[in-house]
């Protein structure tokens, strides 16, 4: 899946579940740094499935995550 497609779902305010590789090509961050991210607390909580090992994450939290990052212009 590319960028765009979750942008398109994102557009139409659809709510899915993402795993772990949506959500690092989604943020275009490692798997080292979401997972520093959820460490210090600055990053959506993922939820998981009863009886299920896999973690997920709402693609709405995901993308306000992504809206409430303040991206400063470098120098």
């Amino acid at each position: 899946m590319t960028f765009d497609h979750y942008e398109e779902s994102f557009m139409k305010h659809e709510t899915r579940l993402l795993n772990l590789a949506e959500v690092i090509e989604c943020c275009t961050i490692s798997r080292a740094t979401i997972y520093r991210l959820i460490k210090k607390g600055d990053f959506p909580s993922s939820v998981q499935q009863k009886g299920c090992r896999r973690v997920m994450w709402r693609s709405s939290d995901i993308q306000g995550w992504m809206n409430a990052l303040q991206y400063t212009k470098p120098e």
